[in-house]
């Protein structure tokens, strides 16, 4: 055999497998994931969706490990594996704050076990996830495959920018910010629903901004509805890793010390 060939044949051999992703984007495999037992669900058990754009995905500076790897899981198509960035179920190869938020949750006794349900699409317009969007076809089939085992306990959304980018009306964000929540929700079960003020990703930016604005009064106590973490003033532009817009480490760890906080004080676990 021909040297040269030879050797291509041992470099093949030697490579490690690359990341695959699907037709959404979305991290479908990688290098050193490893597949374990998905836990039975009871009341200690927090089964926690996360939708949105980018800085609900792997995008963000610092890649994560849980400090509890038996008791939070990263669940994606009907399998778990042990959690660490990138996740598998959302776009990015890079870090998130889905990780620590699991942590803190049962640092603080919220829940001893989480599985974390990753499914936000980078670069994303709220009107793609509502009702006839493109991305609802993809979620439902998501939460048809969770709903298979689990219930879910949490929704966190974390999204806006590219509708701040566009130019969105504040009408147009509330019709399709309804129109997902009914979706996303067993009608007879009121799922607690936690969202961010997300706006900030470009200059010309004003936190003032119709998106932002409107995104202040989507809360209602009564249907299950929090405003979570106010990304827009937390995590400042100095603290994102491209000047606009993607979490350095102290954004990742102030956005899930929050969804935390407002987890244990309000909702399923109130």
């Amino acid at each position: 055999m021909n040297a040269f060939i030879a050797l291509g044949l041992i470099v093949a051999l030697v490579q490690p497998a690359c990341a695959e992703f699907d037709k959404f984007d979305r991290l479908i495999s990688y290098p050193g994931k490893t597949e374990v037992p998905c836990p039975v669900q009871d009341k200690d058990t927090g089964v926690i969706l996360v939708i949105g754009q980018s800085n609900s995905g792997n995008h963000a500076e610092q890649r994560m490990a849980s400090q509890y790897p038996n008791q939070v899981f990263n669940y994606f198509n009907g399998k778990c594996y042990q959690t660490s960035s990138p996740l598998l179920g959302t776009t990015g190869e890079k870090g998130e704050f889905m990780t620590p938020m699991a942590d803190y949750l049962i640092q603080f006794g919220v829940y001893k076990r989480i599985i974390i349900v990753p499914s936000g699409i980078n670069g994303t317009k709220i009107a793609y996830w509502k009702k006839g969007g493109y991305l609802n076809d993809m979620l439902m089939d998501v939460l048809d495959k969770v709903y298979s085992s689990y219930e879910l306990t949490e929704i966190v959304w974390h999204q806006g920018e590219s509708d701040f980018l566009e130019h969105t009306s504040a009408e147009e964000y509330k019709t399709s910010f309804y129109s997902l929540l009914s979706t996303v929700r067993h009608s007879e079960n009121k799922i607690p629903f936690y969202y961010a003020i997300a706006t900030r990703c470009s200059a010309p930016w004003s936190p003032d901004n119709v998106i932002a604005q409107m995104q202040r009064t989507l809360s209602s106590y009564d249907d299950n509805i929090y405003l979570g973490a106010d990304t827009d003033s937390m995590v400042l532009t100095s603290e994102r890793i491209d000047g606009f817009c993607h979490f350095k480490e102290s954004g990742q760890f102030a956005m899930s010390i929050c969804e935390q906080h407002i987890s244990s004080t309000q909702g399923r676990k109130s």
